[in-house]
């Protein structure tokens, strides 16, 4: 990027959320804006929503411009999945991720009154009954895979598929799917 285009960026911002409006890219795009304003980095920083697929319509978009120096996009995790299960020809590949602003801790809750108390508890009883519900995030985030990690033990099967998992396999993608899903086997 040449001094003239640094100049131009400080000046004006387009921070892309490849997301609806109230999301959490859209939020981590907001607080970036004020961010940037309030320390005096950007004189105008504006924030374009570009909702679905996951992100990869945003993806998209960036992928195009081809090195604006005034347009950067707010992403995570969850695009990895877009990208994967939608099929999208944009890739996290054709763009140059900057900075890293936050990790992505995975929580798991159940109601107050649950049988289950810990982990162990509830895939013993997900192992016997995978129509135990799991809900998530956004499709293909860390929230949808959480649940298929869990199960990625070795000596472990994932509920509707028949191949156990060896050690050395505890890593890879379920051979049951190609796709990280919480109902291996369906897929």
């Amino acid at each position: 990027m040449g001094q003239e285009d640094g100049s131009r960026a400080r000046s004006a911002l387009t921070v892309i959320a490849p997301a609806a409006a109230g999301g959490g890219w859209d939020l981590a795009a907001r607080e970036f804006q004020q961010a940037t304003r309030t320390e005096s980095i950007v004189n105008s920083v504006q924030v374009v929503n570009v909702p679905g697929a996951g992100g990869t319509i945003g993806l998209g978009q960036l992928r195009r411009l081809e090195a604006d120096p005034t347009t950067v996009m707010i992403t995570g995790a969850a695009m990895v999945g877009g990208v994967e299960m939608g099929g999208s020809s944009a890739r996290l590949s054709d763009v140059t991720p900057i900075a890293r602003l936050t990790d992505d801790f995975q929580v798991i809750a159940v109601p107050a009154d649950s049988p289950w108390e810990t982990l162990d508890d509830f895939l013993e009883d997900w192992r016997e009954d995978p129509d135990i519900p799991v809900g998530g995030g956004s499709a293909g985030s860390p929230t949808t895979w959480s649940p298929v990690s869990w199960l990625r033990r070795p000596n472990s099967t994932l509920p509707g598929c028949t191949t156990p998992r060896t050690r050395a396999a505890a890593s890879s993608p379920c051979p049951c799917s190609r796709t990280p899903t919480a109902r291996c086997g369906s897929a």
